[in-house]
């Protein structure tokens, strides 16, 4: 049985929503898999199907987690009990975003060979490949169609 986990600390508004409804579908097609949202305050009203745990537990977690933004991917990046760590990045470039930040941070998150990254086109690959690590994944949006093709 595979053990599949998403860390969203907080959830606001419609991208999360959609995040959610996405996992719920995700949860109804995958009945033999244990699925969790670790959260940690939420304006988002889940699904009767999505099990939730406080973020503290996701430390603990055993088995494959999926992150979805900067500071997740710093959390999580010294836990030691998952099977495979995901970083869906999307079309994001937290750099750009965040210029103020120091540089070793981002480094630190995307040379990391233990997190595998999923980005939104070729050209958002290129541009970590060039930075960084070549992201292993590419796909065009977040939906239970590539959670399935991505985790399985």
């Amino acid at each position: 049985m595979d053990n599949i986990g998403f860390f969203l600390p907080k959830l606001q508004g419609e991208k999360h929503t959609a995040i959610i409804e996405h996992i719920s579908t995700y949860i109804s097609n995958n009945a033999n898999k244990q699925i969790v949202v670790f959260c940690n305050n939420t304006d988002v009203v889940f699904p009767w199907n999505v099990p939730v745990l406080h973020v503290n537990e996701a430390k603990y977690f055993d088995g494959s987690i999926v992150v979805f933004d900067i500071l997740s991917a710093l959390i999580i990046k010294n836990f030691k009990t998952q099977k495979n760590k995901y970083f869906w990045i999307g079309s994001a470039m937290p750099w750009s975003s965040n210029p103020s930040e120091n540089y070793q941070t981002f480094q630190d998150i995307f040379d990391d060979k233990d997190i595998t990254f999923v980005v939104a086109d070729q050209t958002i690959q290129d541009i970590y490949e060039i930075c960084y690590n070549k992201p292993q994944y590419v796909f065009k949006e977040f939906n239970h169609e590539n959670l399935q093709k991505l985790i399985g």
